[in-house]
């Protein structure tokens, strides 16, 4: 039987939301594991080597790739969450 990753995370009206997810677990944190290792030590060399800015250009960079690629990619859920008209 799998195991549940529960976490929490805010939402805009303040409430926590709880949520549960039983898939892939095991990759998730080796994934985490694995950036948290490359990503320190890496990060180190780029501004020994170079400056912090090109830390901060690069993260804005890549984050407006992944945005676009998920503008791209992903396709629109048919699905609707049920919006409560003091969040609009």
């Amino acid at each position: 039987m799998k195991s549940k990753t529960c976490f929490t995370s805010g939402s805009r009206n303040g409430r926590a939301r709880f949520t549960c997810s039983s898939k892939y677990p095991l990759v998730r944190q080796r994934t985490l594991g694995l950036g948290g290792a490359m990503g320190i030590p890496l990060a180190g060399l780029i501004v020994e080597h170079f400056d912090w800015h090109v830390l901060f250009w690069g993260s804005a960079g890549l984050g407006l790739l992944s945005a676009l690629l998920t503008a791209l990619v992903v396709p629109e859920s048919p699905q609707r969450a049920e919006v409560c008209s003091s969040q609009r």
